[in-house]
């Protein structure tokens, strides 16, 4: 899985661009990078952007409510282990 599938270019060209990318996901609050991962890991969530679709975000919630509850709260931790299962 591709966590910023946008981060993509040639350098020296479009390194800006892709720092920026980066730059734009690690500035995210600790609730939106969970959301972005499990959209990304779901594979419902292609981009920033996406996030801000009112029912892609309550769906998202709604699931990471539910992982929470089973995971005992670590949700990070489950979308790491699930997206290991996937290498």
């Amino acid at each position: 899985m591709n966590l910023l599938e946008g981060v993509e270019g040639t350098f020296p060209e479009e390194k800006q661009a892709m720092l920026a990318m980066i730059d734009r996901y690690l500035a995210l609050p600790p609730e939106e990078k969970l959301l972005f991962r499990l959209g990304r890991w779901e594979d419902t969530l292609p981009s920033f952007d996406d996030l801000t679709d009112p029912v892609l975000r309550q769906r998202l919630q709604l699931a990471m409510k539910e992982m929470s509850s089973e995971a005992g709260g670590g949700v990070g931790k489950l979308i790491t282990e699930l997206g290991d299962q996937c290498i």
